[in-house]
This record gives C-alpha cells, structure tokens and sequence, in this order.
C-alpha cells in the first residue's frame, strides 16, 4: 500500500496483522514490541547508502489485529519533500504474524501564500466625518433617529413581561428514528426493531447485518454484527464495540417474508445503551446457494440519547 505524510509531521501507520497459524485470519490478540518495524528513510535524491534501521517509536497494539507505529518528525524530516519511507513489519520475537510492508510517500506541506494587503494608515478627512455624522443622526424610513430607537429600547423589558400569553403548539420531544433506503438511524439506550426489505431471498444459508465504523475494519472490530443461519446455528449477536457479544440472544435477524426480503433486525437495549454515538456504514449481506450479494448498504446513524439508564 501506498500512504502519503507530510515532511516534518508525526505519521500514524496502522496496519492489521495476519496470523501465520491461520492464514488468511487476523490474528486476534498479536504481539508486537520494539524492533518489530524497520524503516528505508530515501530522500528524493537517495545516496545509494541508506540502510533498515529500527524505528524510532516501538509499534503498540491497539485493538484485534491492528497495531500501530508512530513515525517520528525527524524521520519525515530526514525523508524530506519528495522522499519515500518504506515501513517493513516482521514478527522479531517468533513467528506468530505475517511480515508486510507500507510505501509511505513524503511531501512538503502546502503553505497558503499571503494575499494582498489593504494599507489603512490614513485617518478620515473631514468631509467624511461630516458625512458619518449626518448618516448617524438621519431618521430611518419609518421616522426613527438614535434618540427614539433608545427610547423603545428602554420600554422593552417591560413590553416583554406584559406581553398576553400564549400557548406553546411545538412538541416538547421528538423521535430521530428513521429507516430509508441507504440511511439508518436509531437513537441509543432504546430497544432497536429495524424493519428492512431487500429483495427475494428465498433458500438462503446465512443473513448478516453488520454496522461499521470504517468500511475496511475486519469485522471483529464491528460496532454491531448479528447473523442469521438457516437452519439455525450459532447465529444471533456476534459483535459489539469491538469485542464478541457476550449474550448472542440480544440480537436477532428475523425473516417475515422471504420471497420479498423482508426483514426484521432487532438488538436489546441493553447492548444499545453500551453503543458510541456517531455515523457509521451498514451493509446486510446475503449467502445463497454459494453465492454472496449485499442487496442493501448505506449509513447508519446512532444518535446520543440523555436518559442512560434501561433497568
């Protein structure tokens, strides 16, 4: 993969790292530790002598499979507008994750250029003095000068407070759920029922529904995963903030009608009480007779609520 970092600045390289005992799998818990990154500093005009040297900053694990390196300014420094950073990750201490490598490209950072300036160093001769003042003391077109506006400034409060009652008509409360096509959006800490159709899935093997912060996160890093197998097995809640459910009967894929897709997606309020508020991407997925499709995807919406007990 190729990344880009600005000259002089800190890089946050992240990467998710595969086990070497199952491969094509993440490994669920990796261990990485200093001298598990090394870097190819090049500038732009490389000297044919630059070597891997271990980076600065020791990568640290930060959740599932991803880890993280921090790469320093000097080493952006040292790279320089139009240099290039090769990051090599390889498992120094065993061989418990796959070696990979990032082409990190380096660039100056754009810097605005100043416009013009207005020079504003002479004081306003007298005709424009006389003429503020008049515009000053001019009426405006309902009869009104400076003196008269004061004057009904000062009667305001007591305007304000005399003033006949009257009933308020707008709502105190309203709900932010919403289901359309391609946009979800459910408040937390409620009970969750998303109705859903997706078109003719008779015969399928196995639904999934499935909320994301960022479409590229593997999915037990989901912010909410539910499958639905058929015939039923292991399905339910799989997912939730990152970590397996801990009750796979608080999330449910129902299926009211197959012939159209018509589903229901239900999640317990106390799983959704527990959820961050934010814009996230959803997608249901399908398997039938081998073959996968996502008839339905868009974003999903988790609006914060105030009221955080749900027992």
């Amino acid at each position: 993969m190729s990344l880009v970092a600005i000259a002089g600045q800190t890089f946050r390289l992240r990467v998710e790292l595969e086990s070497q005992s199952a491969a094509g799998t993440f490994q669920s818990s990796p261990t990485v530790a200093a001298g598990d990154v090394k870097l190819l500093i090049l500038p732009a005009s490389p000297a044919g002598t630059e070597t891997y040297a271990n980076s600065t900053n020791a990568p640290t694990l930060l959740n599932g499979p991803t880890a993280e390196v921090i790469i320093a300014a000097a080493e952006t420094t040292a790279a320089g507008d139009g240099g290039e950073i090769i990051a090599v990750w390889a498992d120094a201490a065993g061989a418990q994750w796959y070696s990979l490598a990032a082409h990190i490209q380096v660039k100056a950072a754009d810097v605005a250029v100043a416009g013009d300036q207005m020079d504003l160093v002479n004081a306003p001769n007298a005709t424009a003095v006389t003429a503020i003042q008049a515009g000053l003391a001019a009426t405006g077109a309902d009869g009104d000068t400076l003196e008269t506006l004061s004057d009904q400034l000062d009667a305001l409060p007591a305007d304000t407070w005399s003033y006949t009652t009257r009933t308020l008509t707008q709502s105190s409360t309203s709900t932010t759920d919403s289901t359309a096509a391609g946009s979800i959006a459910r408040r937390r800490g409620d009970s969750w029922s998303i109705s859903l159709t997706i078109g003719a899935i008779t015969g399928y093997t196995s639904l999934w529904f499935t909320a994301k912060w960022d479409r590229d996160d593997p999915d037990i890093s989901s912010v909410l995963q539910i499958k639905l197998n058929s015939p039923s097995a292991s399905d339910g809640l799989l997912y939730v903030n990152g970590a397996a459910a801990s009750d796979s009967t608080k999330g449910s894929i129902t299926v009211s009608d197959a012939s159209t897709g018509a589903i229901i997606i239900a999640v317990d309020e106390t799983v959704t009480d527990d959820m961050p508020a934010g814009a996230f991407y959803y997608d249901v997925q399908v398997l039938n007779s081998g073959t996968v499709t996502t008839p339905d995807s868009g974003t999903f919406t988790i609006t914060a609520d105030v009221t955080r007990s749900v027992t």
